[in-house]
Order: C-alpha cells, then sequence, then structure tokens
C-alpha cells in the first residue's frame, strides 16, 4: 500500500510539472538580462588608459580627473 501511494504522489508531481507553461526561450531570457541603451551611457565616455594623456586632456577642458588605481583584477576575489 506503501508504494502505492508514492507512485500516485511522484505521477502526481510529473503531471503538474508538465501543465506548467513552457520555459521561457533563451532569446526572451537574453532579452530580460541585457542592458537598456539607457544603462550603457557610461561607455559613450571618451575613457583614458594613459595618466598623462588624461592629465593633459583635463587641463585642456578644464575639467577634473578620476583616476581608478588597482593592483588586482577587479572580479577576481567574486
Amino acid at each position: 500500500m506503501k508504494h502505492v501511494f508514492v507512485i500516485v504522489g511522484v505521477l502526481s508531481f510529473v503531471s503538474a510539472i508538465s501543465s506548467e507553461s513552457p520555459s521561457p526561450s533563451l532569446d526572451d531570457l537574453a532579452a530580460r538580462i541585457k542592458p537598456k541603451p539607457a544603462e550603457e551611457t557610461w561607455k559613450m565616455i571618451p575613457w583614458r588608459t594613459s595618466l598623462v594623456e588624461g592629465q593633459r586632456l583635463a587641463r585642456e577642458l578644464n575639467r577634473p580627473m578620476l583616476v581608478w588605481i588597482s593592483s588586482e583584477e577587479p572580479l577576481e576575489r567574486c
């Protein structure tokens, strides 16, 4: 009798899973996680990788400088 309850339970679980809505496609998932254009405005900034060039440009334009120095890979500890 115990085996019958287990079999009925498994069958009802399987039928419940199969009756759910279909999984979203890979394209749907990609569209959900892809950044929107408003979230990528930082890419429009002409970043400089040379300190000397950045200093020269900041002086010419009379603008402040952002200097980011890291001694290791930023995503290494994740």
